[in-house]
């Protein structure tokens, strides 16, 4: 999910806090409508996740989700720094 370029930058944006469509849009430059596209990957994914206040839908970070990748990514560089030695 994260491979795509538009929707690792909208992640990096989230990792800020919450943001509107056009909160991103602004960072991104990006359609509204693409936007809104790659956020609804990024919700099935299980990485973002929305809130409606009033007419609007504020996305953030699934923080479980976060704290998971973490965990791998800390595993994976723990791995790669490990082969170094061998």
């Amino acid at each position: 999910m994260l491979s795509d370029r538009n929707r690792l930058g909208i992640y990096a944006i989230l990792t800020y806090g919450s943001s509107r469509v056009s909160d991103i849009y602004r960072c991104l430059s990006l359609r509204q409508n693409l936007i809104s596209h790659h956020l609804k990957v990024l919700r099935e994914g299980g990485l973002v996740k929305s809130r409606r206040r009033g007419r609007e839908i504020y996305y953030f970070l699934d923080e479980d989700e976060l704290d998971r990748m973490k965990g791998i990514f800390s595993k994976i560089f723990r791995t790669l720094e490990l082969e170094k030695f061998l």
